[in-house]
């Protein structure tokens, strides 16, 4: 029986993928350096299915750039335009650029015209679109996670980035960053509704929070919150040290 697999998507959220190249600009800045030193400083020993599938991600919210074949690779100007920003609304831009730079994701927002339904509509979409039952938790959890951090972001510092990106490279046919469709999906965690009363935004190197909790529906969606933008927090100095 052949093995049907499903259309490309980012197999791990923005936070995650900002998360792991923020360790490789830290080492090696924008240089071109080889693809299994760059998974690597991602934070894996060896070429499999999980650093293909986080080295594709990256890519295709355009914070990696492929260089001549594919050998090589260098940290993006989106990527370090959202760790060193020159502004919080450049930052703010850039995220959303990021957001929206997986062509799956471009589609959905496209498709729902910004609102987005409830996960039960998505996978649905996402079936006739040709996905399989068991990568459907993980395309959901991903574009869920994803867009509640640019949302957050955007809410806060409105950026000039409404229309889709430019992809460029990071949409190409993938080679040998392909990776197997997902057969068990991950356990699914809706992020927060943005409109109630609650707002997380950045303020420079730290996460301000101003919310009013009346239930703990609440209280999950702002953990939801905090959880999406915790990758993009410098780790305390005394951790620091110790390594």
């Amino acid at each position: 029986m052949a093995h049907i697999r499903s259309p490309n998507y980012p197999s791990i959220s923005l936070a995650e993928a900002l998360e792991r190249v923020k360790k490789v600009h830290d080492r090696e800045r924008q240089h071109s350096t080889a693809r299994d030193v760059v998974m690597k400083w991602m934070g894996y020993g060896s070429s499999n299915g999980a650093s293909l599938g986080a080295l594709s991600a990256a890519r295709k919210f355009g914070l990696l750039e492929r260089l001549g074949k594919g050998e090589e690779y260098k940290v993006s100007d989106r990527a370090v335009a959202i760790f060193h920003p020159h502004t919080l609304a450049e930052k703010a831009e850039a995220l959303d650029a990021a957001a929206r730079a997986p062509a799956l994701f471009a589609e959905l927002l496209d498709h729902y015209k910004g609102s987005l339904p409830s996960d039960e509509s998505i996978r649905a979409y996402l079936i006739r679109r040709g996905f399989t039952q068991g990568s459907l938790g993980g395309v959901v959890q991903s574009f869920r996670e994803t867009m509640a951090l640019a949302q957050n972001a955007t809410a806060s510092y409105p950026s000039n980035a409404s229309s889709r990106p430019e992809t460029g490279e990071e949409e190409e046919e993938e080679e040998e960053e392909s990776v197997p469709a997902i057969e068990q999906a991950p356990a699914q965690r809706r992020p927060p509704n943005l409109d109630g009363p609650m707002k997380v935004s950045f303020t420079g190197g730290s996460v301000e929070v101003s919310a009013i909790l009346t239930d703990a529906e609440a209280v999950d969606n702002l953990v939801r919150a905090l959880e999406a933008m915790k990758g993009l927090l410098p780790k305390p100095k005394n951790d620091e040290a110790a390594h």
